[in-house]
């Protein structure tokens, strides 16, 4: 088996265009995922952060971001609600993707990206990290053995039906369910 020798670096503004070629391949939401994510680069440094995995030609081959404050897919405040009294603070980020192209999946890629911006987080001296995880309608959760590299962490559970109750996505049809969506999400935060 060939070493995978990846550069990985923080994410910078100019990276958006590389972000939304690699994003575009897997997730379908379109012009609105693409503003969405503008705003986040437009931020970065602020109120988002994010680490890119690079090959030996400079393309993005993964990518981690998060932002500021506490966001889930169709809001969500009763898991906020209960987040803020369990860790006493509004101090927290949301995951807000990790991505890693198909070749490079399997080969601990996303545990890279989550162990650089882990990192990160501590220079910074950032507390806490949620995170929405995708679970497919099999149950099974492609990035949720990333939550055992953290030191600790906290596990709100996995709601069915997320995506298809969220307000906007109703009618949403799924890559993977390919009708409108069956996949749940589990909910977590990591602590730093």
């Amino acid at each position: 088996m060939a070493i995978i020798k990846l550069k990985y670096r923080p994410i910078i503004k100019e990276d958006y265009t590389q972000i939304v070629a690699l994003t575009d391949k897997y997730v379908n939401f379109e012009q609105a995922y693409r503003d969405y994510m503008k705003s986040v680069c437009d931020t970065i440094g602020e109120n988002s952060a994010g680490i890119c995995a690079l090959d030996d030609k400079g393309t993005m081959v993964g990518v981690i971001l998060y932002e500021r404050g506490m966001h889930l897919t169709g809001g969500r405040e009763d898991f906020f609600q209960q987040i803020k009294e369990d860790i006493g603070s509004d101090d927290i980020w949301t995951g807000s993707i990790v991505v890693v192209e198909d070749e490079y999946r399997n080969k601990k890629i996303g545990a890279a990206l989550l162990v650089h911006i882990l990192s990160h987080f501590e220079d910074i001296g950032a507390k806490h990290l949620l995170l929405e995880i995708w679970v497919r309608p099999d149950g099974f959760a492609p990035s949720e053995s990333q939550l055992y590299i953290a030191r600790s962490f906290t596990d709100y559970g996995t709601v069915d039906n997320f995506y298809a109750e969220a307000p906007g996505l109703e009618d949403h049809v799924c890559d993977i369910c390919g009708h409108p969506c069956k996949c749940k999400a589990k909910i977590a935060v990591i602590h730093v």
